[in-house]
């Protein structure tokens, strides 16, 4: 709001003041973030009221992940993070809502490359496991979590901006903008719940976090299921 009243008023001069020319970009990530913080907090607000239903989409699972890796290249780029992509050549199409799956992985992902410092490597892989469910886990090289601290990172507002592991993550990317409502993680297990699906949260400080999504057997879809219907990616 500062920026775009600065620019509305002309506080610096004319429009065509070359010290404006910065400022356009900063508008858009900070109203970026605010709609962010805006539709998690609604999104909470909804499951946890039990007022949110799901589409029941076909999901290509391997576009949608690969579509949520070119989502979140940009930041990976410019923290110097890598990112990996690990699955076998055709992975079975998902029941579900497909906008509510891209969140759980967006999430994950953007989490992930957030909380690993510059040289780091940020992993996702998708496979099919015993029992015919279909597993997505995302992994990183990051800080880590404190063993007591896992369970409350599940919990929404528990924001924990005191704690060791955030303080030494603002010392390595201090340009990263780390302020938020610590609805992520929270927001992905409801997501997970909402679709019968597990989540699992494990980490060590200094070594990183792993987060596994287990999607049950009765949202995989066989090939022969899906001929005809529309996939959404």
């Amino acid at each position: 709001m500062g920026y775009s009243e600065m620019m509305t008023e002309r506080s610096l001069g004319p429009q065509d003041f070359g010290k404006y020319d910065g400022y356009p970009p900063i508008v858009l990530r900070s109203g970026r973030h605010l709609l962010r913080i805006v539709d998690e907090m609604l999104d909470v607000s909804k499951l946890e009221a039990g007022a949110m239903d799901l589409s029941e989409d076909v999901i290509d699972v391997s576009q949608m992940i690969g579509n949520a890796i070119k989502f979140v290249a940009p930041s990976a780029h410019r923290d110097g993070v890598a990112l990996e992509w690990e699955a076998p050549e055709r992975l079975p199409y998902l029941a579900g809502d497909a906008t509510r799956v891209r969140q759980i992985v967006l999430n994950l992902l953007s989490n992930a490359v957030k909380f690993t410092p510059e040289g780091g490597t940020v992993t996702i892989t998708a496979a099919d496991v015993a029992d015919d469910g279909l597993e997505i886990v995302v992994a990183d090289t990051g800080i880590g979590i404190s063993p007591e601290d896992i369970e409350n990172v599940l919990v929404p507002f528990a924001r924990m901006e005191n704690r060791e592991h955030l303080q030494r993550v603002r010392s390595l990317k201090p340009d990263s903008g780390h302020s938020s409502t610590g609805l992520g993680l929270p927001l992905v297990k409801l997501l997970c719940d909402l679709h019968g699906a597990e989540f699992e949260l494990t980490s060590s400080p200094d070594v990183g976090t792993r987060a596994r999504v287990r999607f049950p057997a009765d949202r995989v879809l066989p090939g022969e299921n899906v001929a005809g219907l529309r996939a959404v990616s």
